[in-house]
C-alpha cells in the first residue's frame, strides 16, 4: 500500500517532464502498475486485477497509437510532432479514446478500475496515501493531455509529409478502442460488478456521491491545467513560483537520479570490486601459485643436479671401478697352464716364507 502509490506518484512526475512519446508512456505504464499495488495493498487483489485488465486494453492502444504517429511522421519526439489530427484522423481519435480512458473520465474502462482503487484507499483511513494516489491520478490526466495536444494539435513541427499508418495498424487501434471505452463496464455497478463476482468477490462496495465526483474532478482537473498550459499556451504559475518548482522540476526529468544511484551503488561499486579481485587474483593470489611454481621448479632442478652428479654419480663410479679391476683381473687369466702353476708355485713360496718367518 505503501509502495504503489509512491510509485504512481513518483512515475507520473516523471512522465510530466518527458518529451519521447514512447517514453511517457513508459513511464505512465510505471505509474499504472504502483495504483494495482495499491489496490493489492489496499485490502482487495480483485480490484488490483481488474485495473490490470482495463490497462491493458487502454495502455496497448496506446502504444500501438504511438507506434502509428512514429510510422506515419517518422519521430517520436513532441518538438517533431503537432498538428497530426487533421493528418492521421484513426490514430488521433482512438489515441485520444485511450488518453481519456487512462486519465479516469467516465464511463471509460479507466474510471471504473482506478475509482475502484481510490475509493478502496479513501476507506482504507490512510489519508496520505489517498493524497499521493489522487495527485497521481490527477497528473496522469494532465501528461497524457499534455501529450495528446503536442502530438496531435496545433502546427506540425516536424519535417516531411506525415500520413495515415495502413488499416493493417489503424484496425487493431479501432478495435483496442472499442476495449478501452467498454471493457470496465462488467467491474462498474452498470455491469452488476460482474468482474468481481467471477473473481470470488461477491462484496461490491458502494461509494459515496460525494466520493464518485471526487473522483471525476480530479482527472478533470489535470485535463483543464493540460488544456491552459498546452493547447490555449498559458502558463501555469507565475514567474516567481515558476522559478521555485524549477528545481523540482529538474529532479524530474532526471528521474529522481535514480539510474545514477543505482550506477554508483551498484554498478561502479560491483564495477569496483570486480577491478579489487581481480588485482588481488593477479597479484597475490597468481604470485603465490606462480611462487610456488617456482620453488617447486627449483627445488626439482636441485634434485636433478643431485640425482645425476651424487647418486648417478657414485653408481657409476662403483661400475667404473669394478670394471677397472675386471679389466685388470682378465689380464690374469691368458688360458696359460704353465702361468697358473708358475702363479701357484709362487703364492706357495710366499706362503711358506710368510710361515717360515713368524
Amino acid at each position: 500500500a505503501v509502495i504503489g502509490p509512491i510509485t504512481a506518484f513518483g512515475a507520473a512526475t516523471i512522465a510530466v517532464t518527458q518529451t519521447d512519446i514512447k517514453r511517457v508512456l513508459a513511464y505512465s505504464t510505471i505509474s499504472q502498475l504502483g495504483y494495482m499495488m495499491l489496490g493489492l495493498g489496499a485490502g482487495s487483489a480483485v480490484i488490483g486485477m481488474f485495473h490490470l485488465v482495463t490497462h491493458a486494453c487502454f495502455k496497448a492502444l496506446l502504444f500501438l497509437g504511438a507506434g502509428s504517429v512514429i510510422h506515419g511522421a517518422g519521430a517520436q519526439e513532441v518538438d517533431q510532432l503537432g498538428g497530426l489530427f487533421s493528418k492521421m484522423r484513426i490514430t488521433a481519435i482512438t489515441f485520444f479514446v485511450a488518453t481519456l480512458a487512462i486519465s479516469g473520465v467516465p464511463p471509460l474502462a479507466g474510471f471504473w478500475s482506478k475509482d475502484a482503487i481510490l475509493a478502496a484507499t479513501f476507506h482504507s483511513g490512510h489519508p496520505i496515501l489517498f493524497t499521493l494516489a489522487a495527485a497521481g491520478s490527477g497528473l496522469t490526466a494532465f501528461y497524457m493531455f499534455r501529450i495528446f495536444y503536442l502530438t496531435f494539435c496545433g502546427k506540425y513541427r516536424g519535417k516531411g509529409h506525415p500520413h495515415e499508418s495502413p488499416w493493417v495498424m489503424t484496425i487493431p487501434l479501432i478495435l483496442l478502442a472499442v476495449a478501452s471505452a467498454l471493457i470496465g463496464l462488467p467491474g462498474s455497478p452498470l455491469g452488476g460488478n460482474a468482474f468481481q463476482h467471477f473473481l470470488g468477490d461477491h462484496h461490491a462496495a458502494h461509494h459515496s456521491v460525494g466520493l464518485i465526483l471526487l473522483c471525476i474532478a480530479i482527472p478533470l482537473t489535470g485535463i483543464a491545467a493540460a488544456t491552459w498550459r498546452y493547447l490555449w499556451d498559458r502558463p501555469l504559475l507565475p514567474a516567481s513560483a515558476q522559478k521555485i518548482v524549477s528545481p523540482l522540476y529538474q529532479l524530474a526529468a532526471n528521474k529522481y537520479y535514480i539510474d545514477e544511484l543505482y550506477d554508483f551503488l551498484f554498478v561502479k561499486t560491483v564495477a569496483n570490486l570486480s577491478q579489487v579481485s581481480f588485482r588481488f587474483d593477479a597479484r597475490i593470489v597468481d604470485g603465490l601459485v606462480n611462487a610456488v611454481g617456482s620453488v617447486t621448479l627449483l627445488i626439482s632442478r636441485i634434485k636433478g643436479l643431485f640425482d645425476a652428479i651424487v647418486i648417478d654419480g657414485v653408481v657409476n663410479g662403483v661400475a667404473q671401478t669394478i670394471g677397472s679391476i675386471g679389466k685388470l683381473a682378465r689380464r690374469l687369466q691368458t688360458g696359460l697352464i704353465q702361468q697358473y702353476i708358475l702363479l701357484a708355485a709362487c703364492g706357495s713360496a710366499l706362503l711358506l716364507i710368510w710361515r717360515l718367518s713368524q
